[in-house]
């Protein structure tokens, strides 16, 4: 610790009266540093290596002294318990799903001590992916488990949890010949949710194995065979047997990559469209081959491009960022090759050797800024009127000007507050207001960053000037 030793936190936590429970794990073995340890208040003293046992039955003492001192209400002890057994449920039950746990003992000791519902014999995994538009009033994701899942799916050994916004998973003991059965009571389960909330539901089913301690393996599965609703099937179930195996005809080394370069080097709009059409035509070796095949192909066709690009311009150094994550959230195939041709598109646009106003889209851009400079103006909202994506726009608008977008609004603002000082018609505190601050101090705090002088002192300068 950089300024403070153990025993000093303690004493100062101690003075500032902050309800503090200490156990001191060191490699001191001396009486001093223990003696002044226990006149601080410290409940337990342990030197290192630590016996585990030990100090696992000194923190649950402690524990169980913190939940019963609070209140002597039966009720608030028994509520603190029951969220804590709660937390170490969700845990372990992550744990299996993200292979973390693999000893057959520790997870027969978990399902006793929290008393869960599944067994460690064959089980499946389901993940449930919930979606709803932004307006949409929607019940807790906890809610649709409890209403739901749990009452459609009740009568199987089965623990489900939220897992994030947007995903609820269950793990449930299955045998292959409760496939059937299982697959009409969770159609059931989705059918409700879909009647009765404003949520978009689709179910990945994993497969099944023998023991929980290879569950991650089912839930990769889920997720693997969730990932084939871009193919814009009506089913809301998808399960392992919907994943293609085959290995793809199509691979790397197939593509050609000079034909796209020369259609963006020459902005060749109808060459780009045909080239992406026909680039995924080949992805295509099987009726739906895996969606992950699919976008690593896009991925390094686009990475690709970009560097044949480079060396042909060195001195445009123009390269896009983007996720697997951005490029797997397209709900289609469709949506995704449309998302690829107008990538290609608005590259090529980058590297015309149009500039400034002649340019139709800095063109429009200016005037969108022009006409909202009372508002707080955001790149996205920019970008959305010139339909390009917030990180094309911005390296676009950089290439063409010369200047970053937030550069060019903060000098056209302070362009137009100048023109206004010098009208005198309106008062400082209103040309703040009229080109987007909230408060006169951080207008003039921009405007003297900018010129030099506040916007009194250069309004003064004005009048100094002769006439």
């Amino acid at each position: 610790m950089p300024e403070l030793d153990g025993l000093e936190v303690i004493r100062r936590v101690k003075e500032s009266d902050i309800k503090t429970r200490f156990l001191i794990l060191s490699g001191y073995d001396e009486f001093s540093y223990a003696q002044t340890a226990i006149r601080h208040g410290v409940k337990s003293y342990f030197l290192k290596p630590l016996n585990m046992v030990e100090f696992r039955e000194e923190f649950s003492k402690q524990c169980r002294e913190i939940l019963a001192n609070r209140c002597t209400s039966e009720e608030f002890v028994t509520y603190n318990l029951s969220s804590l057994v709660d937390s170490s449920r969700i845990l372990f039950l992550n744990q299996l799903i993200q292979n973390k746990i693999h000893s057959l003992d520790d997870i027969n000791t978990k399902l006793s001590v929290l008393n869960l519902s599944i067994a460690n014999t064959s089980s499946c995994v389901a993940v449930f992916s919930l979606h709803a538009r932004p307006e949409d009033e929607v019940p807790k994701p906890a809610d649709i488990n409890n209403q739901y899942i749990c009452g459609a799916l009740g009568n199987y050994n089965m623990e489900s949890w939220v897992y994030d916004d947007n995903q609820i998973i269950a793990i449930l003991n299955l045998n292959d010949s409760d496939n059937r059965k299982f697959r009409n009571h969770l159609q059931a389960c989705v059918d409700g949710i879909k009647s009765e909330t404003p949520y978009q539901i689709i179910v990945g089913v994993g497969n099944t194995v023998p023991g929980l301690n290879q569950c991650f393996l089912s839930y990769s599965r889920a997720l693997e065979a969730l990932s084939y609703h871009i193919y814009g099937t009506a089913a809301n179930i998808y399960d392992s047997s919907m994943i293609s195996d085959k290995k793809p005809s199509f691979s790397k080394e197939n593509i050609d990559f000079k034909p796209i370069v020369s259609y963006i080097t020459h902005n060749n709009t109808t060459g780009i469209t045909g080239y992406c059409d026909t680039f995924f035509n080949s992805l295509f070796f099987v009726k739906m081959p895996p969606p992950n095949f699919i976008i690593g192909m896009c991925m390094y066709l686009i990475m690709n491009v970009q560097k044949q690009i480079t060396l042909l311009h060195p001195d445009k150094k123009i390269e896009f960022d983007f996720t697997y994550q951005e490029i797997s959230a397209f709900e289609s195939v469709i949506a995704l090759k449309e998302w690829l041709i107008h990538f290609f598109i608005c590259y090529s646009e980058m590297l015309k050797d149009t500039t400034g106003d002649s340019n139709s889209i800095i063109k429009a851009s200016k005037e969108y800024i022009q006409n909202n400079l009372h508002r707080n103006i955001k790149t996205k909202e920019v970008a959305a009127q010139v339909n390009l994506s917030e990180s094309y726009f911005s390296i676009y608008f950089k290439d063409k000007t010369g200047i970053t977008f937030r550069d060019y609004i903060l000098k056209t603002r302070i362009n137009y507050a100048k023109k206004l000082l010098k009208s005198k018609e309106v008062s400082i505190s209103e040309i703040a207001y009229l080109i987007g601050y909230q408060d006169y101090r951080s207008f003039s705090r921009a405007f003297k960053n900018e010129t030099g002088m506040t916007p009194s002192e250069y309004g003064s300068s004005m009048d100094e000037k002769p006439k």
